[in-house]
């Protein structure tokens, strides 16, 4: 394998995704000192100004990812591998988010746009972005959402909401 893409099973993708994730990687490895991982999915969680390095229209640079989207070439797997074999306990405990990333020594390049959406949580099941809110069903799906997703998703989100509910 080239790339390693990582993803929630409780997200949509942008037919594009795939495409954009390459550009940015070819553009990474010709305009950075190191290779960095990539992300897709511009979330609330990780914007505070404390996790951006750096910041344009496109891209910014930033200290961690979301883990419904991170891309690792094969050299960052494998140094990834190496630290959770010596360190198991962060195959868990958020590792995908914060210890695996920080294991590599560089930051994320995170699209501005989301090609991501992300739903966290299912008709009967609460996700770990969720409360599970029976009276209001809808909060749930706005508490992780994709920022400036693109307008696919955007088309697409309250269809796929739909579908969670009325499964």
């Amino acid at each position: 394998f080239d790339l390693l893409y990582i993803t929630d099973n409780d997200t949509i993708h942008d037919p594009d995704f795939l495409s954009v994730l390459r550009e940015i990687y070819n553009l990474s490895a010709v305009n950075f000192e190191k290779k960095m991982p990539i992300g897709l999915f511009n979330s609330i969680f990780h914007s505070d100004p404390k996790n951006i390095i750096q910041n344009d229209n496109l891209l910014s640079i930033r200290k961690t990812c979301p883990g419904v989207s991170q891309c690792y070439d094969r050299s960052m797997v494998t140094k990834i591998l190496d630290f959770l074999n010596k360190n198991p306990v962060y195959e868990t405990l958020y590792g995908f988010d914060y210890h695996w990333p920080a294991s590599l020594g560089v930051p994320f390049i995170q699209s501005n746009v989301s090609y991501v959406e992300h739903f966290a949580r299912d008709k009967d099941e609460k996700g770990i972005h969720s409360d599970f809110n029976e009276d209001d069903p809808i909060k749930d799906f706005e508490r992780d959402r994709a920022q400036s997703p693109t307008s696919y998703l955007q088309k697409i989100r309250m269809k796929i909401i739909d579908k969670i509910l009325s499964a």
